[in-house]
């Protein structure tokens, strides 16, 4: 009797608990919060390249010279428009007037340049990278900024879009340490930062457009998505801004269950994608690098690692859907196929065995374990390594410290070109001369279906020499309050989520 009191008082409260958080999970008020699984060691943009720092802050409080629709192509933002000249060689910004720093300066052509000049000295390649073929920057007059480039450049503007076109006041970085104080044109304002907890964004009274309807933005770090999930389950989140790890099992099944919340997949600005290194001997046999793509499963990796949620590619084009994506495989799953080839270049069962660390984070884990189980199935044997993502960064990414990795990033092809900072090239000492030259075809084109022939040329010469390929392109699952409007259906250029158009439903 007693056990079938407890177990009656046990549904009750359940009960309860059910009815207030069905209770909380329809207040409505002025502040919206949503969860993010990563958080950045610091807010330093341009010497921090982990996708945590702009989450919450591009767009928000960062702006830039232009931003982009879903399609990539640009539109005006900081810069109301732009000219370019026949020679594609300059080009012309015409700044907005009336435009306010959170400090209170004003945004004009002298902030403008000297934010340019300083992105162009940073350490992330999405900040500095787009400079390397500026010739001069200079102001015309308060409101214009002349870009003179070396060559032509068809992407310079679009890159004014990420990081290398966020504006900052006149004298920023000296003035201010910049991995803790953060200071934009945005809708809303850097407020506090609470490590391991949360960062809260207040709107900006003065911002020059139109402001956004909640006076607060909060974005929690919650790196458990099982736990980010459950707080939206209870009314404690209005949504959960990524789900990219062990979340993505329930993310159907969640949005199904719950008329009160939905789903939404919003296509990736990364792609998946295995290095390597050149330092390492079986590798410059093509047919141990055939083998190793013809032994994986692409399929298997999306369905294992984001529950189907990504889609397979071998294409290294980024954004997901640009004019030079493609849906060539040249070395389909084929594991028969991959043995032989390991055979025909001196290899048999266990004689190749090669270190893979990875970073323990996201989707990264359930890659790492799956490419092994592959790979023993060819007979290659994998020796994984696990590494905190710090870690990671500065052993593998930065020292080269491997023979195979696998990451997910939104850097494009002609950014792993020798000299210009990615893996495997520079810090495995490799220069591949057709893919020199691909890349310098590619930056010579002066209109715009000849430089999409010369990516989709790129494209495919990269997957078929496999020292770099793709295995899939993630999409990010949104899960969401069904009363809250206004997410973005992309996050082009760089993962951001703007707080700008949120808003309850009538």
């Amino acid at each position: 009797m007693q056990s079938l009191l407890r177990r009656s008082f046990v549904v009750a409260i359940a009960l309860l608990a059910l009815c207030v958080s069905t209770a909380i999970a329809q207040t409505r008020g002025t502040t919206v919060t949503w969860s993010y699984s990563q958080e950045p060691p610091n807010w330093d943009y341009r010497n921090t390249g982990l996708t945590a720092v702009t989450a919450p802050l591009l767009l928000n409080v960062w702006e830039t010279l232009v931003q982009l629709q879903a399609d990539g192509s640009p539109v005006g933002l900081l810069a109301e428009k732009w000219e370019i000249t026949p020679d594609l060689l300059t080009i012309t910004f015409h700044l907005r007037h009336g435009v306010k720093f959170h400090d209170g300066s004003d945004f004009t052509s002298a902030s403008a340049v000297y934010s340019m000049n300083s992105n162009a000295k940073g350490s992330v390649d999405k900040t500095a990278l787009p400079y390397k073929n500026v010739k001069d920057i200079k102001a015309l007059d308060k409101y214009t900024v002349q870009v003179t480039l070396n060559r032509p450049d068809l992407q310079f503007v679009n890159n004014m879009a990420n990081r290398a076109g966020i504006m900052v006041p006149d004298g920023f970085f000296e003035a201010n340490d910049a991995a803790t104080k953060v200071i934009g044109t945005g809708p809303y304002m850097f407020s506090q930062y609470r490590i391991d907890q949360d960062l809260t964004m207040t709107r900006f009274e003065g911002y020059w457009g139109k402001k956004p309807f909640f006076k607060v933005a909060v974005q929690r770090f919650i790196p458990d998505e099982t736990a980010a999930i459950n707080a939206l389950l209870a009314g404690e989140i209005d949504f959960v801004g990524s789900v990219i790890a062990e979340g993505m099992d329930r993310v159907y099944s969640v949005a199904k269950e719950n008329p009160n919340i939905k789903l939404m997949l919003i296509p990736g600005t990364e792609v998946s994608y295995w290095l390597l290194n050149p330092k390492v001997a079986a590798f410059k046999d093509i047919r141990v690098r055939q083998a190793i793509q013809y032994g994986i499963n692409r399929k298997a990796h999306v369905d294992a690692a984001t529950a189907g949620t990504s889609t397979p590619s071998a294409s290294m084009a980024v954004p997901q859907g640009v004019a030079w994506d493609s849906n060539y495989v040249p070395y389909p799953y084929n594991p028969d196929k991959a043995v032989q080839l390991l055979k025909e270049a001196g290899y048999g069962p266990g004689q190749l065995v090669f270190d893979f660390p990875y970073a323990n984070v996201a989707w990264h884990p359930t890659h790492a374990q799956l490419f092994q189980a592959e790979m023993a199935k060819i007979g290659i044997t994998i020796k994984l390594r696990s590494l905190d993502l710090a870690t990671w960064l500065d052993q593998v990414n930065k020292q080269g410290q491997y023979e195979i990795f696998q990451i997910t990033d939104g850097a494009p092809l002609i950014n792993f070109g020798y000299g210009r900072g990615r893996q495997p090239f520079v810090t495995g000492g490799f220069k591949d001369d057709g893919m020199e030259s691909l890349i310098a075809k590619v930056e010579s084109q002066s209109n715009w279906s000849a430089y999409v022939a010369a990516q989709k040329a790129l494209d495919k010469y990269v997957a078929e020499e496999g020292w770099i390929f793709a295995s899939d392109k993630p999409n990010v699952p949104v899960l969401y309050r069904a009363d809250l409007v206004g997410i973005k259906k992309h996050r082009l250029p760089d993962i951001h989520i703007y707080a700008g158009d949120l808003r309850w439903a009538n």
